[in-house]
């Protein structure tokens, strides 16, 4: 896909979410992982490679950032965080809806599986 067709996915998805949440006035640091998924769910709906959605993704979830109703520093925690995060939370995701975790054995996840999906960032 171009860069042409990446930015304008882009353009459609957060056009979306700012439909879903109010103009983007119904999110804060509290909900703002419902909106990462709602994200990954959209992006989800393209014909893409896994690292196109995943920069899809990232790319939309900091212009959504930029538009907060927050006050400054506020957002820039927010942003730090999601920064921080979001790669690994994309993986940890994606990984459970691939059934990659083993539950079937009791019904637990365990500290090497997670260390295996997170490129061992714990």
């Amino acid at each position: 896909m171009s860069t042409i067709e990446l930015l304008n996915t882009v353009d459609a998805i957060f056009g979306v979410l700012g439909e879903m949440f109010g103009n983007f006035r119904k999110i804060d640091g509290s909900n703002v992982v419902s909106v990462i998924v709602k994200t990954m769910e959209l992006v989800n709906g393209y014909d893409l490679s896994g690292p196109d959605k995943k920069d899809i993704v990232m790319v939309v979830v900091e212009r959504v950032l930029e538009v907060l109703p927050m006050e400054s520093e506020a957002k820039a925690a927010l942003r730090v965080a999601v920064r921080l995060i979001l790669p690994n939370l994309i993986d940890v995701v994606i990984s459970a809806a691939r059934h990659v975790f083993d539950l079937d054995k009791d019904g637990h996840i365990s500290k090497d599986e997670v260390k295996e999906v997170c490129c061992g960032c714990f």
